[in-house]
């Protein structure tokens, strides 16, 4: 039973409407709050997430309660129950609660779901494929993922006047996840491509002249399942993918975590770390903890050969091969 004021699991039509009419204001405030904080996509299905759980609900006077009840439903997936949990979190982070209860349904939920490395194709397979598409936009999209480590609404953003093509880089001043910028080089590949469409569309002031976002990335899966369709060897070509084989790429080349990280415009490097199990092989290390203002100690450790490893808000892992 729902506690006293509550609005039980299934209220009727003319209190959902009543609820929903109430919780627009805070929805409306929520919306221009998140919007300066992050993507519009995750804004927009934030919204979709919250609606549903006032239907279903009743409210969102508890979070806690409302937590509560969607880590024990059994007709969501754990993947839908982490991603409305994560939602409920960042509106509880807006109302300025701590929210303990959610916070830890999240990670209990998350635990139990099961890790999967991704499956990417290797490098050629992603460069034959984009041979494959027509339209030089779409292929200049997907370069700009395997070659630049772009995500794909930062590709459709992309504005002239973040590239040099003399100087050979693009400069990409703040994440659309809101992290830090970087300066990425451009590869002969891209190079290229940038400078047909540069003649190609002459006054457009974006990179890749699109009218709506939305319908560019739609126009662009349907051309992805088309050269699927005619070999399979791409099922896993897409945008995301292509961005985890540059990472990989970067790393295997550097073994500098934090500087894929910042490549990568990560705001966490445990983020970054998801991105190199394909380089790690068996082999054994001289781990070594290090407290994150210890610059000194750090600076040392690197120039003996160690790299960092992972990084937590207490302590900096670096290790290496035992033997050198």
């Amino acid at each position: 039973m729902p506690p006293p004021g509550r609005v039980g699991s299934n209220p009727t039509p003319g209190a959902r409407s009543d609820v929903l009419r109430q919780s627009g204001d805070e929805l409306a405030e929520y919306v221009r709050w998140a919007l300066r904080r992050y993507a519009y996509s995750t804004v927009q299905a934030d919204v979709q997430k919250l609606k549903r759980c006032i239907r279903r609900y009743g409210s969102l006077e508890d979070l806690a309660y409302v937590a509560e009840r969607v880590a024990e439903e059994t007709d969501i997936s754990l993947g839908r129950k982490s991603s409305i949990l994560n939602t409920l979190l960042r509106l509880a982070k807006f109302r300025g609660d701590q929210s303990p209860v959610i916070r830890d349904l999240f990670r209990r939920v998350s635990r139990m779901r099961p890790k999967r490395l991704p499956r990417i194709p290797t490098y050629e397979t992603a460069l034959a494929a984009i041979s494959m598409l027509k339209s030089i936009r779409y292929k200049a999209v997907m370069l700009l993922a395997l070659e630049a480590g772009l995500r794909l609404g930062e590709a459709l953003a992309l504005r002239w006047d973040q590239i040099s093509l003399n100087q050979n880089i693009i400069i990409m001043e703040k994440s659309e996840k809101g992290s830090e910028g970087s300066i990425l080089p451009l590869t002969d590949n891209l190079r290229t491509i940038l400078i047909k469409l540069r003649e190609r569309y002459p006054h457009s002031p974006i990179v890749i002249p699109h009218r709506t976002e939305k319908g560019i990335k739609r126009q662009l899966q349907r051309a992805l399942q088309a050269i699927k369709r005619k070999n399979p060897l791409f099922e896993n070509v897409n945008v995301k993918n292509l961005r985890h084989i540059f990472a990989t790429m970067l790393y295997a080349r550097t073994r500098d975590l934090v500087y894929v990280q910042r490549m990568l415009r990560h705001r966490s490097i445990l983020t970054t770390q998801r991105y190199v199990h394909m380089v790690t092989g068996a082999r054994t290390y001289d781990v070594v903890a290090v407290n994150p203002t210890d610059e000194a100690t750090i600076r040392e450790l690197l120039a003996s050969g160690y790299e960092v490893a992972c990084q937590t808000k207490s302590r900096i892992y670096l290790r290496r091969p035992k033997g050198l």
